[in-house]
């Protein structure tokens, strides 16, 4: 589930700068300069974008839906939301859990979390 949490703020932050800016996808305002060079490479990569942080945030709702049916905790990584936005035009000046200005991964999650020996499972 961090996976998909972290594949989800990646492409949240790309959509804002990039992708298309409509309802389905609320947040940011887009980046026209930014827009315009990512289509001379592809001119569909604004709509790729947008299709993959739409699918990533469904994978990271999906198996937090399947936590819950099986009676576990959803998993909120919210509070490890530390790293700082881009301050490019669009993107949204919210905590977040990936850098894409300096590619960075805010990894303590992992070290709070783990544990060296398994857990007793009660049956």
């Amino acid at each position: 589930m961090a996976q998909n949490a972290l594949e989800a703020d990646l492409w949240e932050q790309y959509n804002e700068l990039g992708g298309i800016q409509d309802a389905e996808r609320p947040g940011g305002t887009g980046n026209k300069a930014y827009t315009r060079a990512l289509s001379v490479l592809d001119k569909d990569i604004p709509q790729y974008i947008h299709d993959n942080a739409d699918d990533e945030q469904s994978h990271a709702n999906f198996i937090n839906a399947y936590l819950e049916a099986a009676g576990a905790d959803p998993i909120n990584l919210d509070k490890f939301r530390t790293l700082p936005s881009s301050e490019a035009t669009g993107a949204r000046q919210i905590g977040r859990l990936t850098n894409l200005m300096e590619l960075t991964v805010d990894t303590s999650w992992w070290t709070r979390y783990r544990s060296d020996f398994e857990e007793p499972r009660s049956r």
